[in-house]
């Protein structure tokens, strides 16, 4: 029986010792692979966020196209984005007009602010109503990011909307 106390105890002390902390090379490990992880994860955080940049020129010039068509509606002409009823809160984008907006088309640009130009891609848009009557809005991203060239206008023909060479239709 003494010899079964013995045996106990010692096993008690040889598990407790064993369960103390972690040794360096454990430590270094898990600070190795999440170094590791980190390293292939940020270039994908980094697209994410500049895409969700992106939709900010996107959606409020989706909203200036479709104001444009409702205030051609209403009073027989396209107007400036200054006129129209909507509010701009551009973070990281300024809006504005290409050329004076008439009764068949306007066209407006989003231009990437000076902070993010080097990262972020620039937008246009241009709204126009055809002879039948029916209006058009499309939205172009520019194909390249530069930082220096001005974003480059989409263009209206006979009401008929187009993205110009070096952009892309998005909608």
């Amino acid at each position: 029986m003494l010899k079964a106390k013995l045996i106990f105890r010692y096993l008690k002390i040889t598990n407790t010792k064993k369960n103390k902390g972690f040794t360096l090379i454990e430590l270094l490990v898990v600070v190795i692979i999440i170094g590791i992880l980190s390293t292939v994860a940020l270039p994908s955080l980094v697209r994410q966020v500049e895409k969700s940049r992106q939709t900010e020129a996107k959606i409020a010039l989706g909203n200036i196209n479709r104001s444009q068509q409702a205030n051609r509606f209403e009073f027989g002409t396209f107007t400036t984005i200054n006129q129209l009823p909507i509010k701009l809160m551009g973070k990281y984008y300024t809006y504005a007009d290409v050329g004076t907006p008439d009764a068949f088309q306007a066209v407006h640009t989003a231009t990437v602010i000076t902070q993010f130009e080097n990262d972020l891609k620039d937008y246009s848009s241009a709204v126009g109503q055809i002879a039948s009557g029916a209006y058009k809005g499309i939205v172009c991203e520019q194909n390249n990011i530069d930082g220096t060239t001005a974003p480059i206008p989409a263009t209206v023909s006979a009401g008929i909307p187009s993205c110009s060479t070096g952009t892309t239709l998005i909608f």
